[in-house]
C-alpha cells in the first residue's frame, strides 16, 4: 500500500510538473524574483485547498465515481453538463498542447518528418499504447519520467550554476499587471486536480492517507518552480532571456537556446520528460471520463478515443504551446476550483460528507471567488 501512496504522490506532483516546467520560466522574466514567489505561493495555495475540496467531495461516494457522476449527483442535471463541457475541454486542450509540444520536439531534431501531422500522430499512437496497458504501467512509466526530469534539471541547473550571475530579476519590482496575466499559466501548473478521482480509486483501501498524498504532491511542483526559475533566470544572461521573450513560442525557443549551451541529448531528455510526466495523468483521466460516459471498462476503443479527439484539434487549430496552456487556465478554474467548491458547500448543506478533508465554509468560499478572479484574468488579458 506504501507503494501506492509513494505513486499517487508522484502522480500528482507529475500531472502539475510535466509540461508547464518549459512555459513558466520565461513567461516570469518580467515580474521579478519577489512577484515570481508570491505568484507560485498564492496560486499553489488555492489549488492544494481545491484538491482537498475535491477530496472530500470524492468521500462521498463509491470508489470509481468520476468527477461528472459527482457533479450530477450534487449539482443536477445543470451540474453534470457544466462539469461534462469543462472537464472534457481542460483534458482536450493540456493534451493539445503535449502533443504539440512533443511533435515540435520531434520535428526540432529532424525526425522521421518536418510535418506537424506526422509528429502529432506519432505522439498519438505512443499513448494510446500506453493507455491500453493499464493503470498501473501509467503509475510505473509516470515515476521514471519523474526520477528522469528530476536528475536531468539537477544536471542543467549544475550546469547552469557555472553561469550564474546577478540579475535586476532579483530585485525588479513586482508587476501588478503582468502577475494578473500570468495566473491562469500559473493555476495550469498546479492543476493536479483531475487525477483526484482516479487516484481515489487507486488509494481505495487507504483513503485516509489521501490528505497527505494531495501535500505532498503538490509541495514538490512548488519547490521545483521555483528552483528551476531562478536558477534559469540567473543562468542565463540578458540577451539570452530577451531573445527567448522575443519568440513566437517561449518553449520552442528556450529548446533552441538550451542545446546551444549545453548537451543536446540531455535537452531532449528535459523537454521528452517534462511533457510526458504531464501528459500521462491527464491522458489517463480523459480516458476515465469517457470510460464512464460510455458505461466501458478502459479498452483498446476508449483509449483511442482518448488520443483521436485532441490529435484532430491539435491538427485543426495550430497555437503555440503556451498559449494553450495559458488558455487552460479558464477550464482549470471551472472545473478544477469552481465546481468542487460548489459541490462541497451543497453536501455540507445537506448533511452528506463522510470525511472532513477540506478547510471550513469561509475559505471554501474565498477560493470560489478567486475562480472567478482566474476567470475574469483571461478575457480581460
Amino acid at each position: 500500500m506504501m507503494n501506492k501512496k509513494y505513486g499517487s504522490i508522484l502522480l500528482i506532483a507529475g500531472t502539475a510538473i510535466g509540461a508547464v516546467t518549459l512555459a513558466l520560466p520565461i513567461s516570469m522574466s518580467e515580474l521579478g524574483f519577489f512577484g515570481t514567489i508570491i505568484l507560485y505561493s498564492i496560486c499553489w495555495l488555492f489549488m492544494y485547498w481545491s484538491g482537498l475540496i475535491l477530496c472530500e467531495v470524492c468521500l462521498t461516494q463509491p470508489s470509481g465515481t468520476s468527477f461528472v457522476t459527482l457533479a450530477e449527483q450534487t449539482m443536477g442535471h445543470y451540474g453534470r453538463q457544466l462539469s461534462w463541457c469543462s472537464y472534457g475541454l481542460l483534458l482536450i486542450t493540456l493534451l493539445m498542447a503535449y502533443f504539440n509540444g512533443l511533435s515540435t520536439l520531434i520535428n526540432f531534431n529532424n525526425i522521421f518528418f518536418d510535418q506537424n501531422i506526422v509528429g502529432t500522430s506519432l505522439v498519438a499512437l505512443m499513448v494510446w499504447l500506453i493507455l491500453v496497458m493499464g493503470t498501473e504501467f501509467i503509475d510505473a512509466l509516470n515515476r521514471l519520467m519523474i526520477y528522469v526530469l528530476s536528475i536531468v534539471i539537477l544536471i542543467m541547473l549544475l550546469m547552469l550554476s557555472v553561469r550564474m550571475q546577478w540579475s535586476n530579476w532579483l530585485v525588479a519590482p513586482i508587476n501588478f499587471h503582468e502577475m494578473a496575466y500570468l495566473l491562469p499559466l500559473v493555476v495550469t501548473g498546479f492543476g493536479f486536480q483531475v487525477v483526484i478521482p482516479s487516484i481515489r480509486g487507486y488509494l481505495d483501501k487507504e483513503k485516509s492517507s489521501m490528505s497527505h498524498v494531495i501535500l505532498v504532491g503538490s509541495l514538490l511542483p512548488l519547490g521545483l518552480y521555483v528552483v528551476w526559475t531562478t536558477g534559469l533566470l540567473t543562468g542565463l544572461d540578458h540577451a539570452e532571456v530577451f531573445e527567448i521573450i522575443n519568440h513566437q513560442d517561449d518553449a520552442l525557443a528556450l529548446n533552441v537556446l538550451l542545446h546551444d549551451i549545453m548537451n543536446k541529448a540531455l535537452v531532449n531528455t528535459f523537454v521528452f520528460a517534462a511533457i510526458v510526466s504531464s501528459l500521462l495523468g491527464v491522458s489517463l483521466s480523459l480516458a476515465d471520463f469517457l470510460s464512464d460516459a460510455f458505461k466501458q471498462q478502459l479498452n483498446w476503443k476508449i483509449s483511442g478515443l482518448t488520443v483521436f479527439v485532441p490529435w484532430l484539434f491539435v491538427n485543426l487549430i495550430p497555437a503555440a504551446f503556451v498559449e494553450i496552456l495559458r488558455f487552460g487556465g479558464l477550464f482549470v478554474a471551472v472545473l478544477n476550483i469552481f465546481i468542487p467548491c460548489v459541490m462541497l458547500l451543497i453536501l455540507r448543506k445537506n448533511n452528506k460528507i463522510k470525511t472532513v478533508m477540506a478547510p471550513n465554509n469561509t475559505i471554501v468560499g474565498i477560493v470560489l471567488i478567486f475562480s472567478l478572479i482566474v476567470m475574469i484574468t483571461e478575457f480581460v488579458y
